[in-house]
């Protein structure tokens, strides 16, 4: 993408309140993999709240903290554009687009199995944004 987009900024988004807590790898995570590995292939498979939230940083042009959600629709709304993975930013940033900012250019990353899955189930996948498959 930095390739792709030599005159563009990248920015890591951070925020200021932590949603959740560090990762713990519990028997419920095992049980999951397990189920997901062997019995589920190819299927997603979401059980209650066992998934958990990680953060990546990658060093590039600079931070951004974000205060809020509406903070967050604010610098999503006035940025060139935004690149996620298959979370709830990617499907705000697809709401931001469609009513606020047409410029706005919203880049996806997914693996090939989601992917997959929510087109054939017709889930989470939208028009205004681009689905880089890996």
């Amino acid at each position: 993408m930095r390739k792709k987009y030599k005159d563009i900024k990248f920015l890591n988004i951070k925020f200021k309140k932590k949603i959740v807590n560090s990762y713990s790898k519990n028997i419920f995570h095992w049980l999951k993999f397990f189920l997901k590995k062997y019995i589920f292939v190819n299927k997603l498979l979401s059980v209650g709240y066992l998934n958990k939230h990680h953060s990546y940083f990658q060093k590039l042009d600079g931070d951004i903290m974000i205060n809020s959600i509406f903070d967050y629709c604010d610098f999503i709304y006035s940025s060139k554009g935004i690149i996620t993975t298959h979370h709830g930013q990617s499907h705000l940033s697809s709401a931001i687009k469609k009513q606020y900012n047409k410029k706005l250019k919203s880049i996806c990353i997914i693996p090939r199995k989601y992917y997959d899955v929510h087109k054939r189930e017709g889930m989470f996948v939208f028009d205004n944004v681009e689905y880089k498959i890996i």
